[in-house]
C-alpha cells in the first residue's frame, strides 16, 4: 500500500518562539510545518500553494495577537478555500 504523503499545516504566529514552539510539536509527529508571522504573509502563502495545485492541510493561528488578525483570517480563509481548516489558540 503507497504511504500516504503527511498532512501540510500552516502555522501564523507573530512571535518564533510561539512559531518554533508549534513546530517542535507537529514536526516529530510527521507534519510539514509551514512558517508565517502576520495574516498577510499567510494569506499569501496559502494562494500560492493553490496556485501550484497544493495546498495546506490545517492552518493553526495565533489569537489575539497584534498583527495576526485571527478571526479575519478564518473567515478569509472560509470564503475563498471552504476546505481549509483553521485552528485558532
Amino acid at each position: 500500500m503507497p504511504r500516504k504523503p503527511p498532512l501540510k499545516v500552516l502555522v501564523v504566529a507573530r512571535e518564533e518562539r510561539v512559531q518554533g514552539l508549534l513546530q517542535d510539536l507537529l514536526e516529530p509527529a510527521g507534519y510539514l510545518v509551514s512558517l508565517a508571522r502576520d495574516e498577510g504573509e499567510a494569506r499569501f502563502m496559502i494562494d500560492q500553494e493553490i496556485s501550484q495545485n497544493r495546498g495546506y492541510d490545517l492552518v493553526v493561528a495565533e489569537h489575539p495577537a497584534p498583527f495576526v488578525r485571527g478571526l479575519k483570517l478564518v473567515r478569509w480563509a472560509k470564503r475563498t478555500h471552504p476546505y481549509l481548516k483553521v485552528i485558532l489558540i
